[in-house]
């Protein structure tokens, strides 16, 4: 018996909050501190699982927030193998996986937890998520297919109404406003249930980050569970600038792990389709930048950066440029 199981066979808790932070101090604090501030009526835990961050975060966490679980990895586990570790040592009903850079809502955790134990079939279940500024985040998407990668590369979604009339990632305007049942919710804040995952498995820690929980939604539906979007729950999600410090290296991850996605839950032509328009959108990146820097004569950054990027995508994806090691 996993530690998860004896946890959850003994402590009657009804929610166990997981955060993994990495050098995340400055968007942490504030998180944990909207968690207590609006503490849910019912019985939680908070985990902080830190992936080796440097900023002194841990010591204040320690100090500000004595209830909190904190659990040291000494190194960069990922989004997916810090989670695990995290829910390793969780004890309720349903498990939240929560990132650092959000700031939970008056009444929102319970909120989250009221609505799956009174719906039948619910495996997962995620909130609303809004900009710093109340704007409507959109993070519902389908399972991924070979279509959406197309129209992605095709850059559709620039035509005016493709988005109104097609939604992005399959999802419209207007079904944020209801519960619905769909095929993914955001991995910033999903409430899971944890008799499920102690059948299926959590995270796949071969996604280091991106995907992950695309493909835990994936199985879950395929368990015969529901995953479920409701807006009878907000939170707001900051948007850390952590992946902007390696634009590269995080653009080579999420096409990593998008085509691990395919490789475990779609067939080969699919898989091999995805490469071939990744490809080509690498190729038309390069050369509507290389265009772009001559009609500029070079004088604008943003195109110079752009196409520098797309250079270096392609390189890697013709096996010329490796995706170098993980962040540290």
């Amino acid at each position: 018996m996993s530690i998860a199981e004896k946890n959850a066979g003994t402590s009657g808790m009804d929610l166990s909050i997981v955060i993994v932070s990495f050098n995340d101090g400055d968007v942490l604090l504030p998180c944990l501190r909207s968690i207590y501030e609006w503490a849910p009526e019912i019985s939680f835990e908070v985990i902080l699982v830190d992936n080796g961050s440097r900023d002194g975060s841990v010591g204040e966490v320690r100090r500000l927030f004595g209830e909190v679980v904190v659990v040291e990895a000494g190194y960069n586990s990922g989004y997916a193998g810090g989670n695990n570790i995290g829910f390793e040592k969780a004890g309720g009903r349903w498990v939240l996986f929560l990132n650092p850079d959000t700031l939970v809502m008056d009444g929102s955790l319970e909120a989250l937890v009221s609505r799956a134990d009174s719906l039948p079939g619910c495996g997962a279940i995620g909130p609303r998520v809004l900009n710093r500024d109340s704007s409507l985040q959109r993070t519902l998407s389908r399972a991924p297919r070979v279509w959406d990668f197309l129209a992605e590369a095709l850059m559709l979604h620039r035509i005016p109404g493709y988005i109104r009339l097609f939604g992005d990632s399959g999802y419209r305007e207007g079904d944020y406003d209801r519960e619905i049942e769909v095929d993914t919710v955001s991995g910033c804040c999903l409430v899971a249930r944890r008799n499920i995952l102690d059948e299926i498995g959590a995270f796949d820690e071969e996604y280091f980050i991106y995907f992950e929980e695309t493909d835990l939604c994936e199985r879950i539906r395929r368990s015969g569970h529901k995953v479920i979007y409701t807006p009878a729950a907000s939170i707001v999600h900051l948007g850390h600038a952590t992946t902007v410090k390696r634009k590269t290296w995080f653009k080579i991850q999420h096409e990593r792990s998008r085509r691990r996605f395919f490789r475990k839950n779609r067939s080969r032509v699919s898989l091999a389709a995805i490469g071939v328009i990744l490809l080509v959108k690498s190729l038309l990146r390069v050369v509507l930048g290389t265009l772009g820097i001559v009609l500029t004569a070079g004088c604008r950054e943003n195109v110079r950066s752009s196409t520098a990027t797309a250079l270096r995508m392609l390189g890697w994806q013709l096996g010329l440029v490796k995706h170098g090691p993980r962040p540290s």
